[in-house]
């Protein structure tokens, strides 16, 4: 008789290597990935694969085990893993993880105004980066009022009201680099329709960390609720199946031999770590 593709099991554990994938990028790998979109596209099919594999062997022995259990018993372990699941991610905590990717549009325009105890009313942009990873400079849209110096800062001298701007995808949020130092005037970052003004008059030079994110909207919400579900189900069903394991382990008289992935297990989750810190190499 030909044996039936278990369709059922493929498509179950799909969703659920789906949702361990965006688990692992959010909490574990997020920061390493790389910013193009092909580099993290292959980052994320490659774990797709790697933890639909798994996801495929875990289904399958908590189905195993799940059967040793009455039908009403089963449908609690059922009733029971999104529970854990809700549970573990309000203990831990998760929630509400950040959005992969936002639209953000950030303008940038000293007020050519000053402390009393400033020399000057200048604003310094050190640096920016896009989720942890450094963002070009030459990527701002400025004019004449903004000018290079020798490290590659962009700068507006006393007198300057010219914006500098930027607007594209980023990472959870832009974060910029401003200097600080006694000839730094006042400055105001705008973010959308939000703005705020900074003072960046210092005794001493030193700089500030501002991080910039768009206001909430309905896709930040709609990825932090796949995200948020994703965990659900990741820790849901982990939990569940170390339960499981626990109610049903009975000791053998004769040692087990277990199947040849379980020995190759270890070598695939150190060469997923090792693949992550040396990409591209």
């Amino acid at each position: 008789m030909e044996r039936r593709t278990p369709y059922k099991h493929i498509a179950a554990s799909s969703v659920l290597g789906a949702a361990f994938t965006m688990t692992h990028i959010t909490h574990v790998s997020f920061a390493d990935l790389s910013s193009e979109v092909a580099g993290f596209l292959f980052f994320g099919l490659y774990f797709l694969v790697l933890l639909s594999a798994l996801a495929y062997g875990l289904l399958g022995a908590i189905a195993g085990r799940l059967r040793r259990f009455s039908r009403r018993a089963q449908v609690a372990w059922l009733v029971g893993a999104p529970v854990l699941g809700v549970m573990a991610t309000l203990v831990i905590p998760t929630f509400p993880p950040k959005p992969w990717v936002q639209f953000i549009d950030v303008t940038i325009t000293p007020l050519n105004e000053r402390n009393p105890a400033a020399q000057g009313s200048e604003v310094w942009l050190l640096r920016a980066s896009d989720g942890g990873q450094a963002l070009d400079l030459a990527t701002f849209v400025r004019d004449g009022g903004w000018v290079w110096r020798d490290n590659g800062e962009l700068v507006a001298l006393t007198g300057t009201t010219a914006p500098l701007r930027w607007q594209g995808w980023v990472r959870s949020a832009l974060t910029i680099e401003l200097l600080e130092h006694p000839w730094s005037g006042r400055v105001r970052v705008q973010v959308g329709d939000q703005a705020q003004e900074l003072d960046l008059y210092a005794a001493t030079a030193r700089s500030r960390v501002v991080t910039l994110a768009p206001p909430p909207s309905l896709w930040t919400r709609a990825q932090q609720g796949a995200l948020w579900l994703a965990d659900i189900i990741s820790f849901g069903v982990l939990l569940t199946a170390v339960l499981l394991l626990l109610a049903t382990w009975r000791p053998q008289a004769h040692p087990r031999v277990l199947p040849w992935f379980w020995y190759a297990l270890p070598c695939v989750v150190v060469w997923s770590c090792t693949l992550l810190v040396f990409c591209p190499g």
